[in-house]
């Protein structure tokens, strides 16, 4: 699991399903105020133009890989529009469903109808492998008490990580790290939100996904190998300035790609890239330098 950094898009296509979005969010918050269950429209979340273009597209975001493990979703399989907190139902992580409170906390017996008004909100929707959300299914597990009407959810502590939220504490990173030796995942500090992904998703019981993470090591120590390569070439007399600094640039690039999630099971490659030093402001700031210097050359 990695942070993803998400732009929300400007296209018209985007800004047509935001404004059928909003009005079917608030007939589903209007169902609910008069008493009636909430009716969710699927195919609007999974609108077929949205989808692709934002949502399992082989570019940024997501770059076609499942939000949790991170695995590439091949084109044979059906990725699927994960929501985070689920919009139908909610159980905790011993599958025990959740009932209303009152507002003196007691339980009512009547079962929570889930986020329903978060059910179109792109930002708590996410691309999701089969092997990934089916285990999930309605499951959220929190800290205290679960949100029960629209901008509760501020206050809530879940137990489970949104990659893409821009609140501090859900930076994977701050609580899971990989062994760049084993491919074994494990919470950082005795993280309990780390440990619930790695339980929930299975992170460390797929043996794929465990050999895939251990194949990193290789990889990553080759591109910072070559880094170190390009570098030197900017003192040798068989290369000229320009061809140094263009293949300096690329090693930088590359790099700072993985940083921004280019390559699958982007976590295993941080792990290593931080034990190493280089962080992405780093490594932007020795590109631009190269960049710098390839342009006068051009002047």
């Amino acid at each position: 699991m990695r942070k993803i950094f998400v732009q929300e898009p400007d296209s018209d296509i985007w800004k047509k399903w935001i404004r059928d979005c909003q009005e079917e969010t608030q007939k589903a918050i209007d169902s609910v105020t008069k008493g009636e269950n909430p009716k969710i429209n699927e195919k609007l979340y999974k609108r077929d133009s949205i989808k692709k273009s934002y949502f399992v597209t082989k570019g940024a975001p997501f770059y076609g890989r499942c939000t949790y493990c991170e695995s590439p979703i091949k084109d044979n399989q059906y990725p699927q529009v994960e929501h985070f907190r689920p919009k139908a139902g909610i159980m905790d992580e011993n599958r025990k469903v959740i009932n209303l409170k009152d507002e003196n906390g007691i339980d009512t017996g009547e079962p929570h109808p889930g986020y329903y008004w978060l059910a179109y909100d792109w930002r708590n929707l996410l691309p999701s492998c089969a092997i990934c959300n089916q285990p999930k299914s309605t499951l959220f597990p929190v800290v205290g008490r679960h949100a029960q009407a629209p901008n509760e959810e501020i206050n809530e502590k879940p137990l489970l990580i949104n990659p893409i939220s821009e609140l501090e504490d859900d930076n994977p990173e701050l609580h899971l790290s990989v062994d760049p030796h084993t491919g074994i995942m494990s919470p950082v500090n005795d993280s309990l939100r780390g440990a619930m992904c790695i339980k929930l998703f299975r992170l460390n019981e797929r043996e794929q996904l465990v050999d895939e993470r251990k194949k990193i090591r290789r990889i990553t120590n080759t591109m910072v190998t070559e880094l170190y390569e390009a570098l030197q070439k900017t003192g040798d007399p068989t290369y000229s300035e320009r061809q140094a600094y263009q293949e300096i640039i690329k090693c930088y690039e590359e790099l700072i790609g993985v940083f921004k999630g280019s390559q699958p099971y982007t976590a295993a490659y941080l792990s290593i890239l931080r034990q190493k030093g280089f962080t992405i402001e780093w490594l932007q700031k020795k590109c631009e330098i190269f960049q710098d210097l390839l342009s006068n050359l051009d002047d």
